[in-house]
């Protein structure tokens, strides 16, 4: 689901290597003239109040919008669909408000930026797939948009959810068994379908039947209960170290390599074994290096965020950017929560990483986690490695 617009490029710099998509409400592809036009000046008021709004975590305001992403045609049903949100945002965790809340602002302060982005993404390689829309959505944010992404992805066909808005998962089961047909559609590409089945017209559809394996379920839930874990650790513990100012939330992190220099404050027995692409040692820091990056901001990161809170306030060099060096917020488990790579000591990508077991318990299942003991490193971790 491409929500606000900012996974769809991920598609396009991935053509070369994919053999179907399905890109479900795309939006933000603008015509030229748009941004000379009177709507322009609402849209960006409308998306710095949503803004601010994932910023508080305001959640009733929130919950006003549905109107122009669901599709409820009485009180009732209105009614129904706002408390399902709310209950449903309630439980989401904090990187969900951060993420939307960062790309809210991107929108506002440059409303051509989504399109800019597609066009400088497109290439020429065009694999086949589905665009699929709420045939209700709002005309100028997703209508309009699919046919233009059309116009460059002409192996791509456009597909309308009946009776649906935006927000498809807020249309009850039948809404996502329709979209379990579009992935239906798209495997059936590349993989001989399981099940073969009768004519659209003929089908009798059970909106009581499993949309997703057990296992896969089961693993999912475990997963968010971990990541409510995790950020209610973080809160309790680095709270005390670091003012919730000097966090830096990871979903910014992703689009502003090029302004951070990210600094790995584990011990280096961890390290060895996978790290975030990109960053440096603790031991490598030095006064020389940070002058080599001058302009960017510093971000430090260990397992949960206890040590590299520490170690940022510790000023390891006379930098003046240590008095506001920033804390990966929830550190490299929070990164794996939100689907961050991470390589090993040959540039190679990775899921096994090493941790206490404290730590272990907060990452993600996908994880291959070896726990060691609390220092993290020597004695079984030799053994398993091999490694000095």
């Amino acid at each position: 689901d491409s929500s606000l617009g900012e996974t769809t490029h991920l598609v396009f710099k991935l053509q070369s290597r994919l053999m179907t998509s399905l890109i479900i409400n795309f939006r933000g592809f603008h015509s030229d003239d748009f941004a000379n036009g009177d709507m322009c000046p609402k849209v960006c008021k409308r998306f710095g109040m949503i803004r601010d709004w994932c910023k508080s975590k305001n959640i009733e305001e929130m919950s006003k919008l549905l109107g122009d992403y669901a599709f409820a045609n009485t009180p009732e049903k209105i009614k129904k669909t706002a408390d399902q949100y709310k209950a449903i945002g309630s439980q989401e965790p904090a990187q969900f408000f951060e993420h939307a809340a960062f790309h809210c602002g991107r929108i506002q302060e440059d409303i051509m930026e989504r399109t800019k982005m597609y066009m400088r993404s497109v290439c020429d390689h065009q694999a086949k797939g589905i665009i699929a829309v709420g045939a209700f959505s709002p005309a100028m944010w997703t209508l309009e948009a699919a046919p233009r992404l059309a116009e460059l992805l002409p192996a791509q066909r456009i597909e309308y959810i009946h009776m649906g808005k935006s927000c498809w998962a807020l249309e009850g089961p039948k809404q996502a068994l329709q979209v379990g047909k579009l992935l239906a559609k798209c495997l059936a590409v590349v993989t001989k379908p399981r099940y073969q089945s009768q004519d659209e017209e003929n089908e009798q559809d059970d909106p009581d039947a499993p949309l997703i394996d057990p296992e896969i379920y089961r693993r999912a839930m475990q997963d968010l209960e971990r990541q409510r874990q995790l950020e209610l650790h973080f809160k309790e513990n680095v709270s005390s170290l670091a003012p919730e100012s000097r966090w830096w939330p990871i979903s910014e992190l992703r689009f502003m390599w090029d302004k951070v220099l990210l600094i790995d404050t584990r011990p280096k027995a961890q390290r060895l074994v996978s790290w975030i692409p990109g960053s440096v040692a603790q031991e490598e820091v030095t006064q020389a290096l940070l002058d080599k990056h001058q302009g960017k901001t510093l971000v430090t990161y260990c397992q949960l965020g206890n040590s590299s809170s520490t170690y940022a306030q510790s000023r390891p060099t006379p930098d003046p950017r240590w008095d506001d060096a920033k804390i990966l917020k929830m550190g490299m488990a929070g990164w794996c929560f939100e689907g961050g790579v991470l390589e090993d000591a040959s540039g190679k990508l990775t899921i096994d990483l090493v941790a206490a077991e404290a730590e272990a318990k907060f990452y993600p299942v996908k994880c291959n986690v070896k726990v060691v003991g609390a220092k993290g490193g020597g004695g079984p971790f030799k053994a398993l490695f091999g490694r000095k």
